[in-house]
């Protein structure tokens, strides 16, 4: 059985890129697997072939890197998938250069997906952030609790299988999937890639609710499988308002939910529209904001909310007006619990 491993690669400091190998290489795998990884390395000021010159090939697992031009972590992604077509891939698994698995998180996701499963994925931890995603994130941790309730197909080796389209809504409601717990069926990926335009915002996202429209047979399991690191990260690292990468993400982030509203979403079409009114109304605020301080925002995320939403410029002193009158004094008092 062959398992194909994406990381795309693009860091600042040495040392991080050792950390995710080594992971896989701890992975506990029977030796009937075969294990294929390829590091793209998207223009990274560390080189990537550096970084990997003391991992050499296994019986279970091949290393390989490849290069492009900076090109954003979807692109790189898409690159490693389709240079793995030639590997007979049976599986794909996805992990950041910065982010290590536990070793038991291959053989876990193998078994639910064996066990009938076409997309798996699993709780994590985040350095300084969180112990566990599914229970300390106050958004997520509702979402995991009325999936639950949702009707499982197949008890996938500690996993939860769940019908196709039975939990459309949670994933369209919150990022759960988190992308280095994320193990596919390479035949449910069909002809779908990561989204490159969305490379500040949600590229991953819109792939995992994609397949979920598609009627995939989604796994979870509640095991903390992956924790996350502190490299290059640009959403974990923009959510201050102050930061200057905040109206890149909200950029971003617009232009994910007019993409994601085209889609057959059902009845949570009304939540989407609602989360991409309110992103249009902080960022028209934060973009006020900025150019009265004399900050002039990224040309490329401002000329591509102008080009999915050009009605925002027109809309903007409405959007700024409902924002103070609104959001502001709501998001004030979420932020305060």
């Amino acid at each position: 059985m062959n398992v194909g491993v994406v990381i795309p690669f693009y860091q600042r400091e040495p040392g991080i890129l050792p950390r995710a190998l080594t992971s896989i290489r701890s992975q506990r795998l029977p030796p009937d697997i075969q294990v294929e990884v390829i590091v793209v390395d998207d223009h990274s000021p560390v080189p990537a072939a550096e970084e990997m010159s003391a991992f050499a090939d296994s019986d279970l697992i091949r290393w390989h890197v490849i290069s492009q031009p900076n090109a954003g972590p979807g692109a790189a992604r898409n690159t490693g998938i389709d240079w793995l077509e030639s590997k007979d891939i049976r599986y794909l698994a996805f992990l950041d250069s910065d982010d290590e698995w536990r070793p038991d998180h291959l053989i876990n996701a193998l078994t639910a997906l064996e066990g009938g499963g076409d997309f798996y994925f699993s709780d994590h931890s985040r350095t300084g952030d969180c112990d566990s995603y599914f229970n300390d994130d106050k958004d997520v941790r509702p979402t995991m609790h009325g999936i639950k309730a949702a009707h499982v197909m197949l008890d996938g080796g500690g996993a939860r299988i769940f019908a196709p389209n039975a939990i459309n809504d949670a994933m369209l409601e919150n990022y759960l999937s988190q992308t280095s717990t994320v193990v596919l069926r390479r035949a449910a990926l069909g002809n779908l890639r990561f989204d490159p335009e969305l490379r500040h915002a949600g590229e991953d996202y819109m792939l995992w609710i994609q397949l979920a429209l598609n009627g995939v047979r989604i796994c979870i399991s509640d095991e903390i499988e992956v924790v996350c690191g502190t490299g290059i990260n640009m959403c974990h690292g923009s959510y201050d308002w102050d930061s200057k990468d905040a109206l890149t993400r909200l950029s971003g982030e617009i232009v994910f939910h007019q993409k994601l509203n085209r889609l057959s979403l059902g009845t949570a079409r009304s939540k989407v529209r609602k989360k991409l009114q309110e992103c249009r109304r902080i960022y028209a605020y934060l973009l006020l904001r900025q150019m009265a301080k004399r900050n002039l925002p990224a040309r490329t995320g401002l000329s591509q909310v102008m080009r999915h939403d050009p009605l925002l410029a027109v809309q903007a002193p409405l959007l700024i007006a409902r924002f103070l009158l609104q959001d502001r004094r709501r998001l004030a008092l979420s932020d305060s619990r």
